[in-house]
Order: structure tokens, then C-alpha cells, then sequence
């Protein structure tokens, strides 16, 4: 169960949802957030309040996760569409730009995959704990 919440929230939540998008048009990240947020206090509001503190850890570590995610979309959109700008002072051209922003985004990938790692262990974790 781990690997499998872990994968998905990886690979279809952070990366197809959330960075990509951003890779297309820089702006789109924030409104997969807005989206997510939004479902997300859906769900919350009618918890009650055991289920909420069960939750909370979960949503945490995943909305940093995703937060960092938005951070990456929004990062390799706006290094080809406004060079000049994520790299002020650098004379690179777009598509240096953009494998400038791809190496970072590797970067910030690796902390993501650690959160959802996390994530993924402590939802695990407290389905155990709460039946």
C-alpha cells in the first residue's frame, strides 16, 4: 500500500497534475493547487475532528510536497517563456534556460519524492492505528 499511495502522489499528483502543466504554461501550477486545496477543504469539513488529527500529518507533508511540485512547474514555464527574468544578469537563451530550470527542478524533485515518501508512510501508518 505504501509504495503504491507513494507512486501515484508522485507521478500522477505531483508530476502529471501539478509540473508539467507549469512546463506548458507557467501559471497552471498554482491553479492545480487552488483545485487541490479546495477539494482538500471539502473533505476536511465534514471530518470530525479525530479523523481531521488523524489526517493532518498526511496533508501536510503532501501539501509541502505539492507546494515544492508548483515550484518546479511554475519554474521550468517561466525559464523558456522569460529567460531574461529567472536568470537575471545570465545572457541564456530560452532553451538554455529551460535545461538550467530542468537540473533544478531535479533538485527540488528530490525533496518532493522524499516528503511523499513520508507521506505515503505516515498515511499508512495512521489507517493501522485508526482501523
Amino acid at each position: 500500500m505504501v509504495l503504491t499511495v507513494f507512486l501515484l502522489n508522485l507521478f500522477l499528483s505531483a508530476l502529471a497534475v501539478v509540473t508539467l502543466p507549469g512546463a506548458l504554461f507557467f501559471p497552471l501550477p498554482m491553479f492545480s493547487l487552488l483545485f487541490r486545496a479546495t477539494t482538500w477543504g471539502l473533505m476536511i469539513h465534514s471530518m470530525t475532528n479525530r479523523m481531521l488529527l488523524t489526517l493532518l500529518p498526511t496533508l501536510m507533508l503532501e501539501g509541502e510536497a505539492y507546494a515544492l511540485a508548483a515550484v518546479a512547474g511554475t519554474l521550468l514555464g517561466a525559464s523558456w517563456l522569460l529567460p531574461k527574468r529567472v536568470y537575471p544578469g545570465e545572457d541564456v537563451t530560452r532553451g538554455e534556460a529551460f535545461r538550467k530550470a530542468l537540473k533544478e527542478t531535479l533538485r527540488i524533485y528530490v525533496l518532493i519524492t522524499i516528503l511523499l515518501l513520508a507521506s505515503a508512510i505516515v498515511e499508512a501508518a495512521a489507517r493501522a492505528i485508526s482501523g
